[in-house]
């Protein structure tokens, strides 16, 4: 079973979430921005749509539903290092909330980091262990292939070949704001 395959029914739910109307935010003009974008989402205006909830996010840049529907346009946009450090806001405001988990993994998977995905979807497990039945084939699939990627470079280095270096498109290690340092997962 593909990755791709185990992630579908993860990225219709997750999809779901992010185009869902109904905004819990803080103000008028957030609120307002946020439906706005979601209609135009619907719409497939994609540029327009990141644009009203970039404004929500600028009206209440602690509202989770904009900046979660910020980092689903910018995942559907292809833009998944932006979307990365979108999702990283969400969990600075709520280290627990596994959808920004699931997002965050989602980014490291489209950019080919394996294991930093399989940790974001780990803690998107922790903190929603109800979970477990969508992550667990992903989760699988990814120590599968991890496992083999490691077996490939063992192989390639006991047979005197460099071990591949190609890091193009990857994207960076969460840090934390305050000291540019790695974060640590949460327990």
């Amino acid at each position: 079973m593909k990755i791709q395959n185990c992630l579908r029914p993860a990225l219709t739910l997750f999809a779901a979430f992010c185009v869902t109307v109904g905004a819990q935010a803080a103000g008028a003009a957030t609120a307002t921005a946020i439906e706005q974008g979601n209609r135009l989402w619907e719409e497939n205006k994609l540029e327009e749509a990141q644009k009203r909830f970039e404004e929500a996010v600028k009206a209440d840049p602690k509202s989770i539903d904009a900046l979660m529907k910020l980092a689903g346009i910018q995942m559907t946009r292809l833009n998944y290092s932006a979307a990365n450090l979108t999702y990283r806001d969400v969990l600075a405001i709520d280290s627990k909330y596994a959808k920004a988990w699931m997002g965050m993994g989602m980014c490291y998977l489209h950019s080919g980091s394996r294991e930093m995905a399989r940790s974001a979807f780990e803690e998107a497990l922790r903190a929603e262990p109800s979970r477990k039945e969508q992550l667990a084939p992903v989760l699988a699939e990814l120590d599968t292939k991890i496992e083999a990627k490691r077996a490939q470079t063992s192989a390639d280095m006991a047979a005197g070949m460099p071990a591949d270096s190609n890091h193009k498109g990857k994207t960076a290690a969460p840090t934390t704001k305050s000291s540019g340092q790695p974060a640590q997962p949460t327990k």
